[in-house]
């Protein structure tokens, strides 16, 4: 009988140990499935149209004009919960008179619809490229 119940005290604390090791890690492979799994992104986005916003908005710099310069400026922002524009900043730079345009019509754009994650707002950065085409060279190509 003494040996019965040195027997049952070995192993049982044993069997509760492999038991309770299956559930923490069935538990934890589950949780992580089912936040892997439901996580919905939806990015920021422009209300309106951003080229009809671009073209009506972007002034192209007289030096650049004179001297039949093109160039693309890439501006990165964040987009905060309220959809404000934050911190744009030159990504690749240009010549500076379109660095500081492309920065002058991004600081002026109205607020966007700002992301979310599983239904829930948050900030988000944005790369935006800002092209510089001379008015002649678009109407040339039609």
């Amino acid at each position: 009988m003494k040996n019965l119940i040195i027997a049952a005290l070995v192993v049982f604390p044993t069997l509760l140990l492999s038991a309770q090791n299956e559930l923490t890690d069935s538990y934890f492979r589950i949780e992580s499935k089912s936040v892997v799994g439901k996580q919905k992104k939806k990015p920021a986005t422009f209300k309106g149209k951003l080229k009809t916003y671009l073209k009506q908005n972007l002034q192209y710099p007289e030096e650049a004009l004179i001297k039949g310069l093109e160039d693309t400026v890439w501006v990165t922002f964040d987009i905060d919960v309220y959809g404000n524009i934050k911190d744009p900043r030159i990504d690749k730079p240009g010549q500076i008179f379109f660095d500081e345009e492309a920065l002058r019509i991004i600081k002026l754009m109205p607020t966007w619809n700002p992301a979310t994650i599983n239904g829930e707002v948050v900030s988000e950065c944005q790369i935006l490229p800002v092209i510089f085409k001379l008015p002649e060279k678009r109407h040339s190509k039609k």
